[in-house]
């Protein structure tokens, strides 16, 4: 009988990683509420009350985790001074405008929920044995949403997949990411996300999952190599500065650690420096579109310039309890005298200063102590780890999260969007699942 029991729950919980995976990779949402659009004449996304398939499954897992007493959910309490500022600036914000704040404390709160059903599902022994296969399938799906990207780019346009989240993307659109170059407008690859900044960072732990995939056993290095190939031209096609640079740092850092450690030399070598010989070749074939991105001199920057200084007076206007969550669109047009098209109202371009923004100083401190000790945690364990196979995998989640809490200061899809906030949550559930002082840090040989 208890034997039946295991097995359901590993089926169950299986599915459910299965699905939330999918239902993030290939969005599927209903809008509950967008009176703000008809209100303010502004068409912005982030003015517009999403309900996402993926949040239904998260919620639903992290309810089962509750039920089977594997989640002790009396630790949320550490929500209740979200919830306490909450009401604060719903009672300094217009009554109409008080859903959007309900709303984008939601998504705060989900971020928590996220974490703490990831931390159930790493620390449930009963379903250690399907981990890998959901690595499979994520880098998998990293794969196809690689190739949606590449077809996006080639075709500059769509490629049709709208039923699965694909935006409509074209040159001729407003709002939709390009670059300009002398020989015109080229747009930037989205796969099925909101935006190509969005799919960046999947790309990116796509290609380090496969890492530490690869690290396991190194055999058949040659698929190995194939996928690295499609993921990373994803990513170039992306052309997210920011990525990029965590890619290349990333890159720099595994090369360090290899040949001081002398760890699978050859195997390793040869399989990031494919990856540095394929950003090459890219980078060469179209350094005239690469060229103009890397000027930062663009309209993009521009604009976060703005953003900067919507942040410093809003700030200044509440610096210890902020303004209210969701309310920043609001005020960009006042107080820029209207200087903003509709597609430019979005939130602060950093995700620290949008927290500090909306939910002011206390709660800021909160969170980057929260991040800051999961990233001292995560390299202490590294620190006084012998095992070679171990301490890859320990730099490995270092890396990613360091990528992450970089990426975080140039843009705000950590804060706003499901996809990215999921992902950081589910890194840093990953992070905080090594760090435990009864957890046994295994190598990748035994894990």
């Amino acid at each position: 009988m208890r034997l039946f029991t295991d097995l359901k729950n590993r089926k169950i919980i299986f599915t459910l990683c299965i699905l939330f995976l999918l239902s993030i990779y290939f969005p599927k949402y209903i809008i509950l509420n967008d009176q703000f659009v008809n209100t303010t004449g502004t068409r912005s996304d982030f003015l517009i009350v999403f309900l996402y398939l993926s949040d239904i499954i998260i919620i639903c897992a992290y309810i089962r985790g509750v039920l089977k007493k594997q989640i002790n959910w009396l630790k949320s309490a550490y929500l209740i001074p979200f919830l306490l500022l909450l009401e604060h600036a719903a009672q300094n914000t217009r009554p109409d405008h008080n859903i959007l704040s309900i709303y984008y404390a939601y998504i705060i709160v989900l971020g928590f929920v996220t974490y703490e059903t990831t931390k159930y599902v790493l620390s449930n022994e009963l379903i250690s044995t399907i981990k890998i296969y959901v690595l499979h399938i994520f880098i998998v799906l990293s794969v196809i949403q690689a190739i949606i990207g590449i077809s996006q780019f080639y075709l500059q346009h769509s490629v049709g997949l709208f039923h699965v989240g694909e935006q409509n993307i074209s040159r001729d659109i407003a709002g939709v990411a390009k670059i300009d170059t002398l020989r015109g407008k080229v747009i930037r690859s989205y796969g099925t996300f909101t935006h190509p900044n969005t799919l960046a960072p999947f790309l990116l732990t796509g290609w380090i999952a496969l890492i530490y995939l690869y690290s396991r056993s190194f055999k058949t290095p040659k698929l190995f190599l194939v996928i690295q190939s499609v993921v990373l031209t994803g990513l170039f096609f992306t052309f997210s500065r920011g990525a990029l640079l965590c890619w290349l740092s990333v890159e720099l850092a595994l090369l360090i650690f290899v040949i001081i450690k002398k760890f699978h030399l050859k195997q390793l070598l040869t399989f990031l420096g494919s990856g540095v010989i394929t950003m090459l070749i890219l980078g060469v074939g179209f350094n005239n579109v690469l060229a103009r991105r890397v000027q930062f001199a663009d309209a993009s920057l521009a604009l976060r310039e703005n953003y900067s200084q919507i942040a410093s007076k809003l700030i200044g206007e509440s610096p210890y309890f902020g303004v209210g969550p969701g309310q920043t669109m609001f005020q960009m047009k006042h107080i820029l005298n209207n200087q903003l098209r509709d597609f430019e109202i979005q939130p602060i371009h950093n995700y620290f200063l949008q927290l500090w923004v909306e939910w002011g100083a206390f709660v800021l401190g909160a969170v980057v102590l929260f991040f800051a000790s999961i990233y001292s945690n995560t390299i202490k364990t590294y620190l006084r780890t012998q095992d070679l196979p171990t301490q890859l995998n320990l730099l490995l989640y270092i890396l990613l999260l360091t990528s992450f809490y970089c990426l975080m200061f140039f843009d705000h899809y950590f804060y706003t969007t499901r996809a990215p906030i999921a992902l950081l949550w589910i890194v840093l559930a990953l992070n905080t699942s090594v760090n435990k002082k009864d957890s046994q840090i295994v190598s990748p040989e035994t894990n």
